[in-house]
């Protein structure tokens, strides 16, 4: 009985000291940490969550520190007030192998005294994930990717080629401007279209010039008149520019079109 009792007034004595040793009631909450995606791939950004806890009666604080395979990637201080509770977070590029994600609690003080408190638990459970290595590009995206750095190399060879062709065409397009109206003015004449500079004191019947362009005219005939209007709207065409171009890609089309005819018939010829 009296071993009993001093037994009883030991543990009564030691009390105190076992509540102490055993940690104060804060520090990380039971669940350790997550993440905010469990399917990664190299190269993705995930982030990392934990959960800390003060059930004292006063505030606390300190830092919380994230870790990847033991190394810390991301440190940050917290303050939790009696009873209060808290979700601390960090970003994580994830690199491609299993690691092992935790999250440890250092230099937590009691707020009020500012003395260093022994939490229950300052190391959070850890969580294991497997990063995969991304999947190699299609080939098209390859094919794409090799021709644009092409396209950048010789960018400036081909802007020059381009625009010594489109000065080409330009002066293509001037040149046959003028040529067109030459041929207009040249089948007016012929038509015996009046002239501007053609004298009044000159009437019709009487001048030897113009029965001449009366003469003319009349041997010109409707084929005249055609071909006038068909210079005119050639002469359209080439002034409209845009007209002008659109022209020209169909001309090439068709010049393109009866190429391969011709050379598909040859090869018929060859075999047969």
């Amino acid at each position: 009985m009296r071993f009993y009792s001093y037994s009883v007034a030991g543990l009564l004595l030691l009390a105190p000291i076992l509540a102490f040793a055993a940690g104060v009631p804060a520090g990380f909450a039971p669940g350790g940490v997550w993440l905010s995606k469990t399917s990664l791939t190299a190269g993705d950004t995930v982030r990392i969550y934990t959960v800390v806890y003060d059930s004292t009666d006063s505030p606390i604080g300190g830092s919380v520190s994230f870790l990847v395979d033991g190394d810390t990637i991301a440190t940050q201080s917290f303050e939790l007030g009696a009873g209060e509770t808290k979700i601390k977070s960090a970003e994580w590029k994830a690199s491609a192998g299993t690691h092992e994600i935790s999250a440890s609690l250092s230099d937590v003080i009691d707020k009020d005294t500012g003395e260093a408190l022994p939490l229950e638990k300052t190391t959070a459970g850890s969580v294991s994930i497997t990063v995969i290595e991304p999947p190699p590009p299609p080939v098209v995206a390859q094919v794409v990717a090799s021709a644009s750095e092409i396209v950048k190399a010789s960018a400036p060879a081909v802007i020059q080629a381009s625009g010594k062709a489109f000065d080409s065409l330009e002066y293509f397009r001037e040149s046959a401007v003028r040529v067109l109206e030459s041929q207009l003015a040249a089948s007016g004449a012929a038509s015996g279209v009046s002239s501007p500079a053609t004298s009044d004191s000159q009437v019709l019947g009487t001048s030897t010039e113009n029965l001449a362009a009366v003469s003319g005219s009349e041997s010109y005939g409707a084929f005249g008149s055609l071909w006038r209007k068909i210079l005119s709207g050639l002469l359209f065409i080439s002034r409209t520019t845009y007209l002008f171009y659109a022209a020209l890609l169909i001309v090439a089309y068709i010049f393109y079109k009866l190429i391969r005819v011709m050379l598909r018939e040859r090869r018929h010829s060859y075999r047969d």
